[in-house]
């Protein structure tokens, strides 16, 4: 039989290479047309949810909102338990208006129908908690690679290069992330990057400070041993060792009028009122202001729409980007930026591969020529494979 096709084969040797030009360029037309991915989401046994109340909250108001999302996720057919932590989470950092929730589902075994699979979880809990009005509540996967990020899908950084007032970082921000969600292959676009946080600052008249003989480390000393914390020492009991913390009562260090109780000794051994030295003013600003690269920045994460590929996501967001400003430009992270790196590497190892099964096949067969018809069957492989992802619908990733 194969005698036979390799006759039919020579005898219409023409009409077989225009056949394999048409599946070579086959090849490549779906290998551009088929959606790119790195890793797909994967069901870990849980989701996150990221809390984040009205800038400058109260941590007492952030735990009741966790307990509401706790008594929602309660009715929630695939969940199992819900840990609450309050103050911290993992797209905003420390705050008090800032809280993680983590919903643990049912094991894989008892989740085997599609109404209990993860993004049916995940769209039923997003559509109770996103009308949330206390709250902006966000419902996430994992990342499949631990250290990647914080979730899966995309995390962007808009950088600021000229180093300009944060206030319009975030204007930039805002409108990139309204732009994105309006994006039809861009879903859950959100930022957690504030400029107009209620806070206090506390500006210290220096000359004021030197006339009255009085340190500025020991102004800051004063204000670290009172408002934070400030360790004196270890001490020795019971076979343990113990550590000496000094900080105020809570009830001296909760209202900025506390700071009419604090004093600094000046080097002639009176203390100084920290009022006489120090003004309290009510300020708007960002509660941390993160740097990447050097560059003032901002994170924006979000997912890739149903239907899409989180490399149609990166092309996306890259596309919108753009149109920014003059003066800010942009970086990826986490997942995203080690997509994008290995799918700039994968033709050049495409090609090293291709070099190196060559070398070996002329080695076996001890000839130049004959490795050539069996390296003839790779854009044929190539169809086959890209064939089969364009038809299913699938995403070429790692796994592919």
């Amino acid at each position: 039989v194969y005698s036979k096709i390799i006759h039919f084969i020579l005898k219409r040797s023409a009409r077989m290479a225009i056949v394999a030009l048409v599946i070579f360029v086959a090849a490549g037309w779906l290998a551009k047309s088929v959606p790119t991915g790195f890793v797909p989401a994967e069901d870990q046994g849980f989701v996150f949810v990221d809390v984040q109340l009205p800038d400058a909250a109260a941590s007492g108001r952030t735990s009741d909102v966790m307990h509401k999302i706790g008594e929602i996720v309660k009715q929630e057919p695939a969940a199992t338990d819900f840990i609450a932590v309050s103050g911290f989470s993992l797209l905003g950092g420390a705050g008090s208006n800032n809280a993680l929730g983590i919903v643990i589902l049912k094991d894989w075994e008892e989740r085997t129908t599609t109404e209990l699979g993860l993004k049916s979880v995940i769209g039923r809990l997003m559509g109770q908690l996103w009308a949330m009005p206390d709250a902006q509540v966000m419902v996430f996967n994992p990342p499949p690679i631990p250290g990647l990020g914080a979730s899966a899908g995309f995390e962007f950084r808009l950088q600021d290069s000229e180093g300009r007032d944060p206030t319009e970082l975030a204007q930039v921000l805002n409108g990139l992330v309204y732009e994105a969600n309006q994006h039809p292959s861009l879903s859950s676009v959100y930022s957690t990057f504030r400029a107009n946080v209620p806070q206090y600052f506390l500006e210290i008249d220096r000359n004021k400070a030197k006339a009255q003989g009085v340190a500025l480390s020991d102004i800051f000393l004063t204000l670290q041993a009172q408002l934070g914390s400030l360790y004196i020492n270890d001490f020795n009991q019971f076979s343990r060792t113990y550590k000496v913390i000094m900080q105020a009562e809570s009830e001296f260090r909760k209202n900025p009028a506390d700071l009419q109780h604090y004093f600094v000794r000046n080097d002639e051994g009176d203390m100084v009122p920290l009022t006489t030295l120090a003004k309290l003013e009510p300020i708007l600003g960002p509660t941390t202001l993160n740097h990447f690269n050097l560059y003032r920045s901002a994170s924006i994460s979000g997912q890739a729409a149903a239907g899409f590929s989180s490399g149609d996501a990166i092309a996306a967001m890259q596309e919108l980007a753009e149109q920014l400003p003059s003066g800010y430009i942009f970086e990826w992270a986490g997942q995203s930026k080690q997509e994008i790196e290995a799918g700039n590497m994968a033709p050049v190892l495409f090609a090293l591969a291709v070099i190196f099964v060559y070398l070996f096949l002329v080695a076996q067969y001890e000839s130049w020529t004959i490795p050539f018809s069996v390296i003839a069957a790779i854009p044929l492989a190539m169809f086959g494979a890209m064939l089969a992802l364009y038809v299913l619908g699938m995403e070429n990733n790692i796994y592919a």
